[in-house]
């Protein structure tokens, strides 16, 4: 193995107190004392000098080099792996909010365009019922005057089509009632919409700042 000169030389420019970890396992493996390896172990980075003294008697400097050079290769590799697998759980994650806030969307604006179309049948039917009522008030006002004998009769009649409009224009306001309501409900859905959306964007934005923050500590 090494003279004294050559292992004191190796054990400067070898020591390290953060592989001494990794120097502990090569000293158990080659079959070093068991009860210092254990005293050792409580604190590497204190008795980093005296495991690399320890390993420079059974290993060659070259053998450590390697030894450390691979460990930290597979520490490097599993936080590699570790921030890739991070990284694509958060992008997962995005992506499957985004798709939630999408497809709320698409049935928001489903519900809105049914809602519409909705009121609209409903206003053209109110409307059709009310040019109805008013050709058959008219026609019934036209037969009065010309029909004097039977001004009682068309009297009654006209006070009929009265109570008619008077049913009409209660649906009508009733009609227009729940439109209002509608409206106001679905201005407060896109306000949560909104809001909804604003939140997904911050959650984004301080995920990609942590995710930014974790690589470079790595």
């Amino acid at each position: 193995m090494l003279n004294f000169k050559e292992k004191n030389k190796a054990f400067r420019e070898l020591h390290n107190p953060e592989a001494a970890a990794f120097d502990l396992q090569q000293l158990r493996a080659a079959g070093f004392d068991a009860k210092k390896c254990t005293r050792f172990e409580r604190d590497t980075s204190r008795y980093a000098g005296d495991i690399l003294y320890a390993l420079l008697d059974v290993r060659k400097p070259s053998d450590i080099i390697l030894n450390r050079r691979r460990k930290f290769q597979q520490i490097a590799d599993n936080a590699q792996k570790k921030a890739e697998a991070e990284a694509k759980a958060i992008a997962e994650k995005e992506a499957k909010v985004k798709a939630d806030a999408e497809e709320k969307a698409r049935k928001e604006a489903e519900k809105e365009r049914t809602e519409k179309e909705a009121a609209e049948k409903a206003r053209k039917e109110s409307e059709e019922k009310a040019r109805k009522a008013a050709e058959k008030k008219a026609i019934a006002e036209e037969e009065a005057a010309k029909l004097a004998a039977e001004k009682e009769e068309l009297q009654e009649e006209n006070e009929t089509l009265q109570e008619d409009m008077e049913d009409l224009e209660t649906e009508k306001n009733g009609l227009e009632a729940a439109l209002e309501e509608e409206q106001s409900a679905h201005e407060e859905t896109k306000a949560a919409l909104e809001t909804e959306k604003k939140k997904a964007n911050s959650s984004s934005k301080n995920t990609a700042a942590s995710k930014s923050t974790k690589n470079t500590r790595t």
